[in-house]
């Protein structure tokens, strides 16, 4: 048995006791680190499929929604195809676009890389009170 997950949706969901004290921070600070790609060290273009990787710019529209207590990494880009802002939000959801660097995590004691994002920078936002019902 390996505590392995071939997706990110494969991993068992966190416990959230919602009584728990929360913290409050900024869309950049939760989201520099946290992992994306393939296995490969790699991300696709969701615009024109364009590999990128470690060292390359990225863009990424990720959200939130109200109670959640992750974000998610929906759509990535390269500079050619990212948007400029967030076209339609969605009323209670939390959406940022941010860019941000490709940069590798070496986990040792597992013998595997993974890509997760640095320097991020936030582009655009829309809190949960603007938008649209979905």
């Amino acid at each position: 048995m390996t505590n392995e997950y071939a997706q990110r949706g494969d991993r068992p969901k966190p416990d959230h006791d919602p009584a728990s004290p929360s913290v409050v921070t900024i869309p950049s600070q939760a989201l520099t680190g946290l992992h994306i790609g393939l296995a490969n060290c790699t991300v696709r273009c969701s615009g024109c499929e364009v590999t990128l990787q470690e060292g390359n710019s990225i863009w990424v529209y990720a959200y939130r929604a109200a109670e959640a207590p992750e974000w998610v990494l929906s759509r990535c880009y390269c500079r050619e195809c990212a948007p400029d802002d967030i076209e339609t939000p969605t009323l209670g959801t939390s959406e940022v676009l941010i860019t941000a660097a490709l940069e590798v995590v070496s986990l040792s004691r597992e013998q595997r890389h993974q890509l997760c994002l640095g320097d991020v920078e936030t582009l655009a936002v829309s809190p949960l009170t603007e938008g649209a019902v979905p």
